[in-house]
């Protein structure tokens, strides 16, 4: 199960802020598919990478499989983004093991 509660991003454009997500609490189960829709600019990408472990909200929790998505390490969550590349992937080894050096 997928669950936001009162999830909230902002940025901020040439001292202007921009409230992207307010307060989005939702709750998926496992197995439900769903669209999120909505003209250019209000929210879609920012509520996607925040689910998707790729942007720390403001504020709120995002949970899957009750574990809190923002507070746990590379270890656990298994995440690493890189090009393809050996050398990349040597280095997302050294940053989800922490123990691999290269020869």
């Amino acid at each position: 199960m997928i669950q936001l509660n009162q999830v909230e991003k902002t940025y901020t454009n040439n001292n202007e802020k921009i409230i992207a997500l307010r307060q989005v609490t939702m709750n998926v189960d496992e197995g439900i598919f769903m669209a999120i829709r909505g003209p250019s600019g209000c929210g879609k990408s920012t509520l996607l990478f925040t689910v998707g472990g790729l942007l720390k909200p403001n504020s709120g929790t995002v949970r899957i499989e009750e574990i809190d998505l923002y507070t746990i390490s590379c270890v656990e969550n298994r995440f690493c983004f890189s090009t393809i590349s050996l050398s990349s992937i040597l280095e997302c080894a050294r940053q989800c093991l922490g123990s691999l050096t290269s020869t």
